[in-house]
């Protein structure tokens, strides 16, 4: 398509010199390609823009156009995305739910709290239950990536405590500490009743080799 390989040449070489009416005014093509790379283009030049325009875009029946907003909001940290994330995750099916998937963990990793653990839950529950064993993978790749994340958090807090000659900063370190401890005991434990249940030799193997 001419007009969306224009947009895309636009956002890549000319971000800086292109003004955002004319991204705003391929998002109102007919062709969902060309929204999607004027959404894509537009987000290189104005992110708030792109946000403003993404959330607006949430409900088009595309594809093209859904992971594009997913791979927008996958380098967010605002809670608020997570209801996207999870709407489309359920309504999607077959391999349209991987990259989805895919965005999801990586907005994940970006999360604390509430949000965090309903999205461990949410992973955990597609590693036990999707059909497709790459699927199960997927979920548990993000699993995987969440406790390493933590685990790496957890060292970093244990070198502060180590050398911490303040006892007041040595006990907010240690509460950090039991807050990043409760989310690893969670993952872990989720894992280790994947893989129990786990038939597929590569995805049993894939997380057998990270929990054991």
């Amino acid at each position: 398509n001419v007009r969306d390989e224009a947009l895309k040449a636009l956002g890549e070489f000319y971000a800086n010199k292109t003004d955002v009416e004319v991204y705003q005014n391929g998002l109102q093509d007919r062709s969902y390609v060309v929204v999607a790379a004027a959404l894509s283009a537009l987000a290189s030049v104005d992110r708030s823009v792109a946000l403003t325009e993404a959330e607006k875009l949430e409900t088009a029946e595309s594809n093209s156009v859904i992971f594009t907003i997913a791979q927008l909001y996958a380098e967010e940290t605002d809670p608020k995305y997570n209801e996207f994330f999870l709407d489309k995750i359920h309504s999607l099916s077959g391999f349209s739910k991987y990259p989805m998937m895919i965005n999801y963990e990586e907005y994940l990793r970006s999360q604390e709290g509430e949000h965090l653990m309903t999205g461990i839950d949410e992973l955990s529950q597609m590693a036990r239950e999707e059909k497709s064993w790459f699927m199960r993978m997927a979920a548990a790749n993000g699993l995987i990536e969440i406790k390493r994340d933590y685990d790496q958090l957890n060292l970093e807090l244990e070198k502060k405590i180590a050398s911490s000659n303040d006892p007041a900063t040595t006990v907010e370190l240690r509460k950090q500490q039991n807050q990043v401890m409760e989310i690893l005991d969670k993952v872990k434990a989720e894992l280790t009743e994947i893989v129990s249940a786990e038939k597929n030799p590569r995805v049993k193997g894939r997380i057998s080799k990270e929990i054991d």
